[in-house]
């Protein structure tokens, strides 16, 4: 069992990384739009959520904590007699260990070549990825996007009812629970197949060259 305490902390980290979380997937959808308002729309987020002092103690501050505190909650469990879950929580869970699994890569892949070189991972270094390792990013992608998703609208339900936001819990109920979810996880896959549609010129990617000359 974990305490109070314990649920209070990782559900406040959660909520702070959420917000950037729902700007990051807010991004991945304007990829539909086109190369043009991916790049503009990132150019104009990254211009507030790159700030020094906002990205570490709004992003990545708030990341490590509820990354760590997950950690410690799936040790606990395993010394502790397993509790009957809804299905809802279990996916919420799943999502979860899927995005401790992977968050570390994602971040070291995506921040390493800006911090060292200052290239920016745009629409094309992303759709780069795609035409280089084509059996392991459509999954990967796929299954991030979901359950970034995922997690976040569960995690939001359970959350923000207990900081007075009462219509929240609305989503509780698995029916449209799984009505939003598969609205915006439409969405999602619809932009993961415009980077993957794009043409062969994303190789010339500052991105791809970057990569291309450390592998």
């Amino acid at each position: 069992m974990v305490s109070p305490r314990f649920r209070a902390a990782q559900s406040l980290s959660g909520l702070v990384f959420a917000a950037f979380l729902l700007l990051h997937l807010l991004n991945q959808l304007s990829a539909s739009l086109g190369a043009a308002a991916y790049d503009r729309m990132q150019r104009q987020l990254r211009s507030g959520y790159q700030i020094p002092v906002v990205e570490l103690t709004l992003i990545l501050l708030p990341l490590a904590i509820h990354m760590g505190l997950a950690v410690v909650a799936v040790l606990r469990r395993h010394r502790t007699t397993p509790s009957a879950l809804t299905l809802p929580a279990r996916l919420h869970r799943w999502s979860g260990r899927l995005l401790l699994f992977v968050i570390a890569g994602h971040v070291a892949a995506t921040r390493l070549p800006a911090v060292l070189d200052g290239v920016a991972p745009d629409f094309a270094g992303v759709a780069f990825t795609f035409r280089w390792l084509p059996l392991w990013f459509w999954p990967y992608y796929s299954l991030f996007a979901l359950s970034g998703w995922y997690h976040l609208l569960y995690g939001l339900a359970l959350t923000l009812p207990q900081l007075g936001l009462r219509r929240a819990a609305w989503l509780l109920v698995p029916r449209r629970l799984g009505a939003v979810f598969v609205l915006g996880a439409v969405a999602l896959l619809a932009a993961i197949i415009a980077f993957g549609r794009a043409d062969a010129s994303v190789l010339q990617s500052n991105t791809a060259r970057w990569w291309l000359e450390r592998i």
